[in-house]
């Protein structure tokens, strides 16, 4: 259940400290201007760049709160964009883009906080969990003396991406909750949801639907064991898209269950079952979940005191469950990672994962197992010098096809090398990969040889990347390709001013057809402004994350916890001595980088590294790094980016700031890398901004990060990922 709704709490943590300095206006924000000159030659189709020629854009975004007291506050938001660029925005001309207002009183006999513009609106994964532009309420009544909190919230709003086309009528949801807390009992919330929505398109039908929920969060302890019990159980009422024509999906009815079990104990041991079901018909409008499924997971995991963390897991997915055609998704796998001092390599750390996945369907028309083991390496050789290496062998085998039998090896080596040139710090890496895809249809053989190099000093960054693909295909996999990426981006700052030079480059030469050569140059500057009254940064953001408990407690390194615990600006020597204590394994040193491997979200199975980036021996951002899958689908990346977000708002609470732009498609890594497809979320934490989403990169790669850094980006940013950590 999403994090405790209390204002009172949040502004005596946050606020009560500062209260003598919380008076008077804060103003924040920053203006970004950027001419780009897009240029192909040859095939279009095979360009990363949709379109050509010069575009240009001014965006702004203005932060402005009054704190009256340590517990009554008013702040706002205002972002815009002055666009002539098909890249940033869809319409041309001045564009309002996020607006939000708040007030908030913990005073009044009855505390509130009020909202309006964009607000992000969540009750449940299964209920709502979007950004609206509308109003929101939270009020919290006192109802009896016997120690429960109540919290009453109200919403309704549009599901719109721009100002200018504002329509409330094309698809808004309205709803309220009713959410108890009881220390010692735990948390009992009533959601009730209303959807109205247009048809997408002049032959589909208008939808209405009511979705109510009945949710409940306890925590209690057995024995050494400390146990979280989540349930939920909804019921839909109303219209869907339909499967086979429009009006099948007219005034439906279905259920959705959801149930899960975390325990921990002995701070080594941590456990986890859970069961979800979601009828033909459950297919809430503002919620994220998949319907015509049934599924259950159990995981477990064993922290040594080594630094090792063992984890298994089994998961069975029953999708059209309640239709017809039942495929059975089955899966079997551990993980290894960490410290790799139990086989001799006293300073090596790495991962190893090994699963199994079957799938068939009940007409026979799916009989497929996958076996897939993963293992990444990396291991000093001398000072600032690492070894890194990874290894993937995928066997695919169908049993109605074997024309689709493949085995996919993969095979990359890298060194990378930390210098100095006088105060400039940085790094070098090179490498290569190989890849093998060794029958089927699909047979090619793939080689990588990889640059980058990464140099910061002073108001200075320079980053280079250079990348060439070679792919020699089999007759039914397609024509030879060569592919040679390289990007450069140099950053100036001087006192509040930024100024920027990004330059792509991208040649394509294929065997049969046309070539396509392609090219792109960005310039920028950017406007940092503030205007700082009694009022302090840490003290005036009344909604902001409660401050961590940092360094002085022992760290969660197995939850979302750990980004909040560990903060810009802390002492370097402080915070490896606390990962220590809380058996985290050693990091490797890339750079003015530290990089664990460590599995800090438990309901992720993909590989994740914990980077920590320092200068002077201060911390100046911690960034949690999760790898997609390779070959994975759009559907799989979009679920992934789901459901570690709904973790992330149990832990810290609505956010503060939502960017959506574009779909996850086929084109997925050209969109990101031509900003039309961005996702950024953000939390005002005590230290700075807690960033999540998929930034763009130099060299082109798609991953999640989830970022604490000191101050919030200008929004047209989004190259803001952890360059150096590959």
């Amino acid at each position: 259940m999403v994090k405790s709704r209390q204002l009172v709490a949040a502004a005596v943590l946050s606020l009560g400290m500062n209260a003598a300095l919380a008076q008077g206006w804060l103003i924040t924000g920053n203006n970004s201007a950027r001419s780009e000159y897009y240029n192909t030659d040859g095939d279009l189709t095979g360009s990363p760049y949709a379109f050509e020629g010069a575009q240009s854009f001014n965006e702004f975004n203005l932060n402005f709160a009054n704190s009256f007291s340590g517990y009554r506050e008013f702040k706002g938001q205002i972002y815009g964009v002055a666009n002539n660029s098909d890249y940033r925005f869809p319409d041309t001309g001045l564009q309002a883009e996020r607006i939000n207002l708040l007030y908030e009183n913990g005073e009044a006999g009855t505390p509130y906080r009020l909202e309006g513009g964009d607000v992000y609106s969540y009750l449940s994964y299964r209920t709502v969990q979007r950004s609206l532009k509308g109003a929101q309420l939270d009020i919290q009544p006192r109802f009896d003396e016997s120690g429960r909190k109540h919290s009453l919230l109200f919403f309704s709003g549009a599901n719109q991406n721009r100002w200018n086309d504002f329509d409330y009528a094309v698809d808004n949801s309205s709803g309220f909750s009713w959410l108890v807390e009881d220390g010692s009992l735990g948390s009992l919330s009533l959601n009730v949801v209303y959807n109205d929505a247009k048809g997408a398109t002049p032959q589909a039908l208008d939808r209405q639907q009511w979705i109510t929920s009945i949710a409940a969060d306890t925590n209690f302890n057995l024995g050494n064991h400390n146990l979280n019990l989540e349930g939920e159980v909804v019921y839909f009422d109303g219209d869907h898209e339909g499967d086979f024509s429009t009006q099948d999906g007219q005034g439906q009815s279905d259920q959705g269950y959801f149930a899960e079990l975390v325990g921990n104990a002995y701070q080594r041991l941590d456990y986890r079952l859970r069961f979800e079901q979601y009828g033909q018909h459950f297919r809430p409008n503002a919620a994220v979940v998949v319907n015509d499924r049934r599924s259950g997971e159990a995981h477990v995991g064993w922290q040594f005191a080594s630094g090792i963390k063992l984890r298994g897991r089994a998961q069975r997915y029953q999708d059209r469950f309640d239709s017809i055609n039942q495929l059975d998704t089955d899966v079997l796998g551990i993980d290894l990672s960490g410290s790799l001092a139990f086989v001799g390599l006293e300073e090596a750390s790495g991962r190893l994962r090994a699963y199994r996945q079957t799938s068939s369907d009940e007409f026979g028309d799916v009989d497929r197992n996958d076996d897939v083991l993963d293992f990444n390496l990396t291991t000093p050789l001398g000072e600032q010098i690492n070894l890194i290496g990874d290894l993937s062998i995928r066997d695919q085998k169908n049993d109605l096809d074997t024309s689709l039998d493949a085995t996919t090896t993969e095979l990359g080596l890298s060194l990378s090398r930390g210098f100095q040139i006088g105060d400039a710090v940085g790094s070098v890496t090179a490498g290569i990969q190989y890849r093998d895809i060794d029958g089927g249809i699909r047979e090619a053989r793939e080689v990588t040889p990889r640059l980058a190099l990464s140099l910061s000093g002073g108001a200075h960054t320079l980053r280079l990347s250079y990348d060439h693909l070679d792919q020699n295909r089999g007759f039914t996999a397609g024509p030879d390709v060569e592919t040679a990426t390289a990007a450069i981006h140099y950053d100036l700052r001087w006192k509040s001013h930024e100024f920027g030079l990004e330059a792509n480059y991208f040649n394509r030469d294929i065997d049969v057809g046309i070539d396509t050569l392609a090219s792109r140059v960005s310039l920028y500057w950017t406007w940092y402004f503030d205007q700082k009254s009694k009022a302090t940064l840490a003290g005036a953001g009344g909604v902001r994350l409660s401050p961590a408990s940092g360094l002085d407690s022992r760290l969660n390194v197995a939850s979302p916890a750990l980004l909040e615990q560990l903060a810009p600006g802390q002492w370097l020597d402080q915070l490896t001595a606390a990962m220590v204590d809380a058996s985290a394994p050693l990091p490797a040193v890339n750079g003015q980088n530290l990089v664990y491997e460590l599995p800090v979200l438990n309901r992720v199975d993909q590989r994740q590294r914990l980077a920590v980036s320092y200068r002077a021996q201060l911390v100046d951002r911690v960034a949690l790094i999760v790898d997609l899958e390779r070959d994975g689908s759009p559907r799989a990346a979009a679920e992934l980016y789901d459901r570690i977000l709904e973790d992330l708002i149990k832990q810290y609470g609505r956010p503060q700031r939502n960017f959506a732009v574009g779909e996850f498609g086929p084109r997925l890594a050209a969109d990101l890398n031509s900003d039309r497809f961005q996702r950024v979320v953000e939390w005002d934490s005590y230290f700075g901004v807690i960033r999540y989403g998929i930034p763009r990169r130099m060299d082109g790669m798609v991953r999640i990060e989830l970022q604490h850094i000191g101050q919030q980006l200008a929004t047209s940013d989004t190259f803001w990922s952890m360059e150096e950590i590959r």
